[in-house]
């Protein structure tokens, strides 16, 4: 019995004391590469940081939405502006995307490091259930019995103990090796996801940048840089968008009268997600000191949140998409621009306007908080924002307009009834 017991004995030492010294030469290399990451991921969050606060700059430089109107050069200098915000969020997007991958690849290593770990576990495992199954098929009464001595018993149980407690470390050693293996992987899908939406967000800023120079050169085009031509532009512009402007309002005021109440949720604040977070309120509902001096109605259907274009714009509450549009088609700098109209379960329907652009398409069904477009300033605009109105679903509409073509109505209701800035 004392060989194998011996034998027994030395193979639990050589599992228990060489193999950490095997694992920790084996983690050197994983170790050193860990710590040049970090210092990679470090610098890119360094990088990242400056670019914020520049971003964060430009943004309290940010005219509000209700202004008086602008010269050609103010206008002109603004677009500089948002071209400049518009490589800003570039440059932060590619910045992200780059520190996203350097953490990808800290986790890689530190995935592959656990599978080495998990391995090594698993090939003593055999050994240890062996050695349990052995032990445990001896009777101490038995031992007792054969050599005389109660000591050698309670070492046969002893020893049977410490197998049966190393059994155990193991099995939840590997166990938990497997959860944090898992939560990694996870982490590194999740990571991948993310990265696939800096693409996007790129992609779209790329487009928003090409927008805005194009807008220029147009803008330059037409006036010719002589203020005189800008002003005459914009007082025709400003005058088509107040006929539209009370067009659409005499078809609203009517379909208001058809809101059902009973039909509506409870007003709740953040009973929808705010959709432009951070967002500054440059205009309030209803009767404004802004829409009585302005709109021949006196009325404003929504609520105006202000930030820099390409801000990154998201859906109220989850829902389908049941318009997406462009009024600039055909009547250009006149009405809502770009816009996004969503329908939800709760009898709700939100319109989102101004858009520089929107990633979504009739049809679509979108989760609460999900990425819809970006600010911009489409339509008529006289600073960047996302007007935003709630309409009651029964009374929402497509119509054909007489001044600007297909464009959503609806009976409208409060905002700040239902959202928290």
């Amino acid at each position: 019995m004392k060989k194998p017991i011996y034998l027994l004995a030395l193979f639990i030492l050589l599992t228990v004391s060489i193999q950490p010294i095997l694992a920790e030469e084996n983690t050197t290399n994983a170790t050193e590469t860990k710590i040049k990451l970090e210092d990679l991921i470090d610098v890119k969050n360094k990088e990242l940081q400056k670019i914020k606060e520049e971003m964060q700059a430009a943004k309290k430089n940010l005219d509000d939405t209700v202004t008086e109107r602008k010269g050609l050069q103010t206008e002109l200098h603004h677009i500089d502006k948002n071209i400049k915000t518009m490589e800003l969020g570039i440059r932060a997007a590619q910045t992200e995307g780059q520190k996203l991958g350097l953490e990808i690849q800290s986790l890689s290593s530190e995935i592959k490091n656990i599978n080495k770990m998990i391995d090594s576990k698993l090939k003593t495992l055999p050994e240890i259930l062996r050695a349990y199954h052995e032990k445990s098929e001896i009777n101490p009464l038995f031992v007792l019995l054969q050599k005389g001595t109660i000591s050698e018993a309670f070492a046969e149980v002893e020893s049977l103990n410490s197998i049966q407690a190393q059994l155990t470390t193991t099995i939840n050693e590997s166990r938990d090796l497997k959860n944090e293996l898992e939560e990694k992987q996870d982490n590194v899908s999740a990571k991948r996801g993310e990265i696939e939406l800096k693409k996007q967000d790129i992609a779209a800023k790329k487009a928003i940048t090409k927008e805005e120079e194009e807008r220029k050169q147009i803008l330059l085009a037409e006036t010719k840089n002589r203020e005189s031509l800008y002003q005459k532009n914009y007082d025709d512009l400003a005058k088509k968008a107040m006929e539209f402007e009370a067009e659409i309002e005499r078809t609203e005021s009517a379909l208001r009268k058809n809101i059902d109440l009973s039909k509506l949720p409870a007003p709740q604040s953040g009973l929808l997600q705010n959709p432009a977070p951070g967002a500054k309120l440059t205009q309030g509902y209803g009767r404004t000191n802004f829409a009585v001096k302005s709109y021949k109605s006196q009325w404003h259907n929504g609520v105006d949140l202000g930030d820099p274009i390409g801000t990154p714009l998201y859906a109220a509450e989850a829902g389908k998409i049941i318009a997406t549009g462009n009024t600039d088609k055909y009547c250009p700098g006149q009405a809502y621009g770009k816009y996004v109209v969503i329908k939800h379960g709760n009898n709700l329907t939100t319109l989102y306007s101004h858009l520089s652009q929107y990633i979504v398409k009739d049809g679509q069904e979108v989760k609460r908080g999900e990425l819809i477009g970006y600010i911009g300033k489409t339509g008529w605009a006289t600073g960047p924002h996302v007007h935003f109105t709630i309409y009651a679903s029964n009374t929402y509409e497509t119509t054909r307009s007489k001044s600007c073509g297909s464009l959503p109505v609806g009976g409208d209701i409060n905002p700040l009834d239902y959202i928290s800035l």
